[in-house]
């Protein structure tokens, strides 16, 4: 996983975590840093992204934190794609 380019990071910090994004980043070729839609985003609802997706392992980069989503599938807390893939 390649690191993300300064763009798709202050991307980031203008989203809500949500285990259940409405959102999502995608980084071209081209390092161009798109936000899609994954279903209907309601009028007034956060802009939310999946910040799992986005890390590959945040625990060792230190920012790992407890998720407050309240979705019915929250993880408890955002670890990072490799880890949560290791099932730690």
């Amino acid at each position: 996983m390649r690191a993300l380019p300064r763009s798709a990071r202050y991307a980031c910090s203008l989203c809500a975590a949500r285990c259940e994004p409405l959102c999502a980043l995608r980084v071209d070729e081209d390092l161009t840093v798109r936000l899609v839609t994954l279903r209907g985003v309601p009028a007034g609802a956060p802009i939310s992204i999946d910040y799992e997706e986005l890390e590959e392992d945040m625990v060792a980069q230190g920012v790992d934190f407890d998720c407050a989503c309240g979705a019915p599938c929250c993880r408890g807390r955002i670890v990072g794609a490799r880890r949560r893939s290791l099932g730690r």
